[in-house]
């Protein structure tokens, strides 16, 4: 069985990420006891199975958790929970967005792994992999 180095993922991204045109994405940051404060639609910038970048309206810090929901065709998750792996103060828009790194809470140790959500995070990869491989044809 082939062992997956968590560490290495959280230092590196070791895919590449794919463009998300058509996903929308819902964050709701979550406070003590795990539960949700407001969910708001946020910007996905990319996106692969282990980890994502957004522009969350708000302040964020290393650490922080969040719970997410997708949607697009083909893609209905809820309930997809992960840890702010770095927040680009440096790219803070007019209108108060961060650009913030996701890493995927099933990725962020080995006793956080679920198959399940695993298997979720890697179609929604392979649906937007399909799709920026066919734009990528188009281009040519």
């Amino acid at each position: 069985m082939h062992e997956f180095n968590f560490r290495q993922q959280l230092e590196r991204r070791i895919k590449r990420r794919h463009d998300t045109d058509e996903l929308r994405v819902i964050a709701a940051p979550k406070g003590f006891f795990g539960f949700s404060k407001q969910a708001r639609e946020v910007d996905c910038f990319d996106f692969n199975r282990y980890g994502m970048a957004i522009g969350f309206p708000g302040k964020l810090k290393v650490g922080d958790r969040l719970s997410f929901s997708f949607t697009a065709k083909y893609v209905n998750e809820k309930a997809i929970t992960g840890r702010v792996a770095n927040v680009d103060s440096d790219a803070v828009t007019t209108h108060g967005v961060t650009r913030v790194g996701i890493t995927f809470d099933c990725w962020a140790s080995e006793k956080n792994y679920d198959r399940a959500v695993d298997n979720a995070l890697a179609r929604i990869e392979r649906i937007f992999s399909e799709n920026s491989q066919q734009t990528a044809k188009t281009d040519i």
